[in-house]
């Protein structure tokens, strides 16, 4: 018997999907307005926080359909010592274009298989592209996973064999069992 899968992140209106990379961000750090500085808009310097690279790469994931968005979201909460509200924004490829911004897939490392097929990072980022991409992401494009629609997609993961709760710190296992 199948189990019915949950669903929640964005879907993609239409047959049509375009390139879209999610990147797990932290709300709070979105959510606060920007200052205007003089004639200038100056962005929240704590947002550049989720968009911190590990030489000159930022970690993202293919998550063009709605369905990759729930896998990614179960993977990246996986990864987690505890069950929380996942937050996350999707990057649009044409963006990645426009600024320049090449990706390249590399193996993931989360404890779902299939989505560490998903994985590409983000190559030879300078300044200016960290910044530019920070510059084009708003409070609104942050989406949030509630915690029990997080217990729901690792339920979901693990019941259909993609992630082994075997794997998972104690403490994030044991709440999904209750």
């Amino acid at each position: 018997m199948a189990s019915e899968k949950p669903q929640f992140g964005h879907k993609p209106t239409g047959s049509y999907c375009m390139t879209r990379y999610l990147r797990m961000v932290r709300q709070a750090r979105w959510n606060r307005p920007k200052w205007i500085v003089g004639t200038t808009v100056a962005w929240q310097g704590d947002a550049l926080g989720d968009l911190s690279t590990t030489h000159n790469v930022l970690s993202v994931y293919l998550a063009d359909t709605g369905e990759r968005v729930n896998q990614v979201v179960a993977a990246l909460a996986a990864n987690r010592d505890n069950l929380a509200n996942l937050d996350y924004v999707l990057i649009e490829g044409d963006l990645l274009s426009q600024l320049h911004l090449q990706t390249m897939q590399v193996s993931g490392e989360t404890f779902h298989c299939s989505v560490n097929e998903l994985h590409y990072d983000i190559q030879d980022l300078t300044a200016a592209g960290v910044f530019a991409l920070m510059k084009s992401i708003t409070a609104e494009d942050v989406v949030r996973v509630s915690r029990p629609n997080v217990k729901a997609l690792l339920q979901h993961a693990i019941h259909d064999g993609h992630i082994d709760i075997n794997r998972l710190s104690a403490r994030l296992a044991q709440s999904l069992e209750s």
